[in-house]
């Protein structure tokens, strides 16, 4: 096993890596643009025993934001001006997509891994680093290592650094509830990526290119058992084989394919979709880069999100648009099929003026829980903010989010961090 100080080195490393990726390989090729931004985040939430949600999503969105000048180099190279047309923003089209698609596969399997393990994480397990060679991907980069858990017995009292925690409600580690939330992590990081790139291009920073990363996200499930039958020759094995176990054990009637159904449906029933679809086609026929969100006198057209933690639950995702420095997000997550269970979320995101910037969201399930973050402009290239994060266990969003059981059934998250424009 390797020690604490082994682990973080690793984790330093890591960031290292990606600090010299962003500067050395794209800094001198690509010029900060109007629509490009690359920025390198540095987030509280990426140390600690593992990476917080929240700080896996910030490193995220900074691979996204280089994907997003790369798709711009890509444009201005095979369609200079005077001389484009619909067939060279169909190849820049095809390439963008190329390297959207396949680097953002990296990024979406190592955190479905890290989905698994931030869940027994959160019971007080300690992870090591193991290579994954024999997983062959293009664009590997991101799950060179993927966290591998050891518990404290594991371990032995020497190398311990943490202990199990008992769940609330005298449920225990070994409980199955537990295990099947910590199997639909793994889908809950690809359906909270998709998010995400559907949120740049509500708030104006996505690109036509981000329709093979959102779809990819999206059908993660839908695609998971041909991916991991293609892999490990094993049919009827994996994530989705296993909520499908877990749900018959309940008494849940949930199969296999109503999961891969679930995932369709999110696909097929998501505004975004159709908002990228429509923004591909303006891009090939006259250019602009960067698709639009749909809305209706300010209003969202609502998003759909299927998540597997209870059962198959349904997330519809919306807000209103006052203007273009204040708007409300909301949404309504229903457990259809499974522990049924109703959540609602309200949020704000007000730009109060040219330096702050302040986000939040409150979210009441079987509990109240909610998050606030306050961003300042500290100078042309620097931001800095903070904030705090409450889960609570009890909520279908808590569950999927918290990063420690320790305290008991809830846990508080002060978060600090920069982004540095490049």
């Amino acid at each position: 096993m390797i020690s604490e100080l082994k682990k973080r080195n690793v984790i330093k490393l890591f960031l290292l890596l990606i600090f010299t990726l962003n500067n050395s390989v794209f800094a001198g090729v690509l010029k900060q643009e109007p629509d490009c931004k690359k920025v390198l985040t540095l987030d509280s939430g990426y140390f600690g025993n593992a990476p917080s949600n929240r700080g896996r999503y910030k490193f995220a969105n900074n691979i996204e934001d280089m994907n997003s000048c790369i798709f711009n180099k890509i444009d201005q190279w095979i369609s200079p001006k005077g001389e484009d047309n619909s067939s060279s923003r169909t190849l820049t089209f095809a390439l963008g997509g190329f390297i959207n698609y396949y680097s953002h596969y990296a990024l979406e399997f190592t955190l479905h891994e890290f989905g698994h393990r931030g869940r027994d994480i959160a019971l007080g397990s300690y992870y090591e680093w193991q290579e994954r060679s024999e997983v062959p991907h293009l664009f590997y980069l991101q799950t060179l290592f993927t966290p591998e858990i050891h518990t404290s017995d594991e371990l032995g009292d020497d190398e311990s650094i943490s202990i199990n925690f008992q769940l609330p409600n005298n449920i225990d580690t070994n409980s199955l509830d537990w295990e099947m939330n910590a199997v639909a992590a793994g889908f809950t990081a690809g359906t909270k990526l998709s998010g995400i790139v559907a949120d740049r291009m509500y708030y104006g920073h996505g690109k036509v290119t981000d329709f093979f990363a959102y779809s990819h996200d999206k059908l993660f499930p839908a695609m998971y058992d041909l991916f991991f039958d293609s892999v490990t020759g094993e049919a009827n094995e994996g994530d989705v084989a296993d909520l499908a176990r877990f749900y018959e054990i309940k008494g849940w009637d949930i199969k296999s394919h109503d999961i891969v159904k679930a995932s369709l449906i999110s696909y097929f029933l998501s505004a975004s979709t159709y908002s990228y679809i429509t923004g591909i086609s303006s891009f090939i026929n006259g250019g602009n880069r960067k698709p639009k969100s749909l809305e209706y006198y300010h209003f969202r057209l609502p998003d759909v999100q299927a998540f597997y933690e209870r059962g198959i639950s349904y997330k519809i995702i919306s807000g209103y648009r006052v203007n273009d420095s204040f708007d409300i997000p909301f949404s309504i997550e229903q457990v259809l099929n499974g522990e049924k269970q109703t959540e609602y979320s309200i949020g704000l995101n007000i730009q109060l003026n040219d330096k702050y910037h302040i986000a939040g969201q409150y979210i009441l399930g079987k509990k109240s829980q909610g998050s606030f973050t306050l961003s300042s402009q500290f100078s042309n290239n620097i931001i800095v903010y903070a904030g705090i994060e409450y889960n609570e266990i009890r909520n279908i969003e808590g569950a999927r989010n918290i990063s420690s059981l320790e305290f008991g059934s809830h846990d508080a998250e002060f978060f600090l961090g920069y982004e540095y424009f490049f």
